[in-house]
Order: C-alpha cells, then structure tokens, then sequence
C-alpha cells in the first residue's frame, strides 16, 4: 500500500499548481420525459425511453460575454447561450436541409436502461476544432477564448438520435420539446433555468435531466466505474478520458503495495474508455483470490479503487 499512496501523494502535490477548469457532467433519463415527441423516442409505440436510440448526441452551446447578456435574455424561444456551438445539428452546405450527421461529435454515454450521460471540460470542448463555425439564434458561433472572456455563465443544449435528427428537450411550461439552459455555471448555486419565467430563475427542475457542475483542478480521468466486481475470470474497467494522453497507464497491484501487472502504458485517445484486465500478472499466470488494486495515471490525474478476485 505504501507505493500506492506514494503516488497519490506526489500527484496532489502537482495538482496544486495547476490552473482550474469548468467540469460539467449531463444526465439524460429517455423513461422520465413526459412527452414522448420529446424523448428522442418519435415513432417509437410504448412509453417514452423503452427502447432508446442506438445513439444520442449533446447538441450544446455557451455564452461567456457576460452576465447579462447570457442570463437575462433567455426566454423559452430564444437564447444567448449559443456564442459557442459545439454538436452538428445545422445545414452546413445551406442547401436547406438539417444534416445532422453521425460523426461522433457530441456522442453521450449510454449507461443503460434509457440513461445517457456526458462530461465536458469546457476549456477543451469549446475551444477545439469540432466547434461550429456558423449563423445560430446568438449571431455567429466561434471559438471561445478563455483568455480574453475567461467566464463562462450559461449553457443550452438539446439532443438527437443519430443520423435521423429526431429531437429530444423536454424543459418548458408545457414539455413541448424546449431547450434546456444551465446558468450561474461559474458560482456555488448552478441550476437549470426556466425560461418561462421573467427574469429567468435557476429555480427548475425538468424530468429527465440532471447535471453536475463545478469549478476544479483540469483532471483528466473521470466516472471509473468496474464491473464485474468481485473479478472471477476477468474485469472491465470503464472511465472518460478528457484529452488525448500521450503517457496514460493502468497497473494492478496487490494488498502489500507490489506491481502485479502493467495493464495499459501508452498513449490514449480521448473519449470512453474500457481497459480489461484479465486476472494474471506479468507472466501471464492467474493470481490468488485477495484484495487487489488499480491505478490509473496521467500527468496530474490518478484514480485509484479496490477489486475483490475470489474463485
């Protein structure tokens, strides 16, 4: 264990010299919506979520002019959130129609039974290359620059199934398929804004949605989750990696703090991730039942949890 908490140790001691970032984590429940039309479920017989979509994308944008301009203006049609676009949800050959293409861009997590989920550093979502750079309800979409506007206050976001654009917002006085807004983003008290209210309250509360949201050190793993736990035969370990790695590694060690196996070393793109291990160490020999346990790392982020091997 001593190894262990030597590297956990000196990461903290990194960490704390690292500038902060904007970390938001969405939620989707499809079961929860009350409009059917809204659930990015149309068509679908049944109740809304029974059978969701094979994928859903985040279709979002963010205001960082200022307070006033990103808050005060929202109303149930319109809103200043979209300054930064980043989700393909427009027509970006102006032909006229909506392409909405299937290109990864945005793609939520499917966590199952009709739950979609998707973290977001905002520093790095909306300053790269899949920004969109067009017309929407705020003006022109363009790259945010933390530098020169380094707040960000609000943000909207829809979503959609696939190639087949089918709109999913169930947020609004009436359920009827509105945006959601999140606002006070870079305060204690971020929360959901009802847009059918003047001025507008983060005070809602939309079936079906959740958030979390925080100001924090730039981590780059994010909601580890094993399964199966206790390991038998083999075991997944599911994480989000948010920017490409080039140094990222996942090593097994056991209840005395020894190296039992390299897992992952290397380079890692960004995105979901899923590392198996598959209950041997180096030599390729299955372990005894025990307390074993993982570590992943990358520059200042290492997460680190328990697995129980039993026969």
């Amino acid at each position: 264990m001593k190894k262990i908490f030597t590297l956990l140790f000196a990461s903290g001691l990194y960490l704390s010299s690292i500038a902060q970032t904007h970390h938001v984590h969405i939620e989707i429940d499809t079961k929860a919506f009350p409009n059917v039309d809204c659930s990015a479920n149309a068509g679908i017989s049944g109740s809304p979520g029974v059978l969701p979509p094979e994928k859903l994308y985040l279709h979002s944008g963010l205001c960082t002019s200022s307070a006033a301009e990103c808050f005060d203006n929202i109303t149930v049609m319109n809103s200043a959130v979209w300054q930064h676009v980043v989700g393909n949800w427009q027509d970006s050959d102006n032909n006229g129609i909506v392409e909405c293409p299937d290109d990864n861009i945005g793609l939520m997590n499917h966590v199952g039974n009709g739950v979609w989920n998707i973290d977001i550093i905002l520093e790095n979502y909306y300053t790269g290359s899949n920004v969109y750079l067009g017309n929407t309800s705020s003006g022109l979409s363009t790259v945010w620059n933390p530098a020169s506007n380094p707040v960000p206050y609000t943000i909207g976001y829809v979503f959609r199934t696939g190639s087949s654009c089918e709109k999913g917002a169930d947020l609004g006085p009436n359920n009827a398929c509105m945006d959601y807004f999140i606002g006070n983003i870079n305060t204690p008290t971020p929360g959901f804004i009802n847009p059918g209210v003047i001025p507008p309250l983060t005070n809602y509360s939309p079936p079906g949605a959740t958030f979390t949201t925080g100001v924090e050190e730039p981590n780059i793993i994010y909601h580890h989750s094993v399964s199966p736990n206790p390991v038998q035969d083999f075991t997944n370990i599911n994480f989000f990696l948010t920017t490409f790695q080039p140094n990222f590694s996942m090593k097994i060690y056991n209840a005395t703090g020894s190296l039992v196996k390299t897992v992952s070393e290397g380079s890692m793109a960004a995105g979901d991730k899923k590392i198996t291990w598959d209950r041997t160490n180096e030599s390729g020999e299955r372990v005894a039942s025990g307390v074993y346990y993982f570590v992943m790392q990358s520059r200042n982020s290492v997460v680190t949890d328990k697995l129980i091997v039993v026969e």
